[in-house]
C-alpha cells in the first residue's frame, strides 16, 4: 500500500481491524478526535509511522494495532482505558511509556520487545491495574516511576526492581530508592539530598518487614 498521510474523516468513530496492515509508506496520521477504537491490527507493520498522539476520545486499542511499528518513537496515549495483548509489540524505536491514569487494563506483551523502552510513567491514583505479568517482557526499562503506594508486584510486574525519586523535587539524580524483590535489598542513591519524611510516611516503609539489606 502506497498511502503516506491519512486524515481521518469526522464521521469516523473506529478504525477496523487490519484496516491498515502493512501499509509500508504510511507516515503520517491526523484527526483522531473523532476515533473511539483502534482495532485489532489496524496499523501492524506500519514501518514509518513515527508519531501517534491519540485524542482524548480514543478509549480502546485493540490487539496487535501497532505491532512492528519500528519507528514508532513519540507516543502520546491520551485518555485510552484499555491497551489489548500485544498492541504495541515490538515498538523497536520507543524509549518512553506514559501510561495516563484513565487505563483500567493492559493486556499480555502489550509493549514487550521494545527493547529501546527505559522510562515508564504511571501517574493514576486508583487500585492498582490489572495487567499482565509480560506486559513490558523484553525491554530494558530501569525507571519507573508510579505512586508511591503501589509495588512492582502491583503494577504489571513491570520488572524485578521499581525505582522511585526520594528528593524534594523528585529529581531522581539527586535522589532515588529501589527495592529488589528477589533479594529483598533497598538501594538508596543519588547525588542530593533526600526528603525528609514523618515517621511511617517513607515510600518504602510499606515493605519494612521484607527487606533483608539497605545499600546507600
Amino acid at each position: 500500500v502506497s498511502i503516506e498521510t491519512i486524515s481521518l474523516p469526522d464521521s469516523v468513530t473506529q478504525i477496523g481491524d487490519n484496516a491498515f496492515y502493512g501499509a509500508s509508506k504510511l507516515k503520517t496520521i491526523e484527526k483522531w478526535d473523532k476515533i473511539t477504537t483502534i482495532g485489532t491490527s489496524a496499523f501492524k507493520n506500519c514501518i514509518l509511522i513515527e508519531t501517534i498522539h491519540l485524542s482524548s476520545t480514543v478509549t480502546t486499542i485493540k490487539s496487535n494495532a501497532f505491532e512492528g511499528c519500528v519507528k514508532l518513537s513519540d507516543l502520546q496515549l491520551g485518555s485510552v482505558v484499555s491497551i489489548g495483548s500485544n498492541a504495541f509489540f515490538n515498538c523497536q524505536s520507543l524509549t518512553v511509556i506514559d501510561i495516563p491514569g484513565t487505563v483500567t487494563s493492559i493486556e499480555s506483551k502489550a509493549f514487550a520487545v521494545g527493547t529501546t523502552i527505559k522510562n515508564v510513567t504511571y501517574k493514576g491514583i486508583k487500585e492498582p491495574i490489572p495487567c499482565q505479568d509480560d506486559a513490558f517482557e523484553g525491554t530494558n526499562a530501569e525507571y519507573v516511576d508510579v505512586p508511591i503506594e503501589y509495588s512492582s508486584s502491583d503494577f504489571c510486574k513491570l520488572i524485578p526492581r521499581i525505582i522511585q525519586t526520594c528528593s524534594e523535587d523528585n529529581d531522581p539524580e539527586k535522589c532515588r530508592w529501589s527495592y529488589i524483590h528477589s533479594t529483598k535489598v533497598l538501594t538508596i542513591e543519588g547525588n542530593g539530598n533526600m526528603k525528609t519524611y514523618t515517621k511511617g510516611t517513607s515510600p518504602w516503609y510499606p515493605k519494612a518487614s521484607l527487606i533483608g539489606s539497605i545499600n546507600i
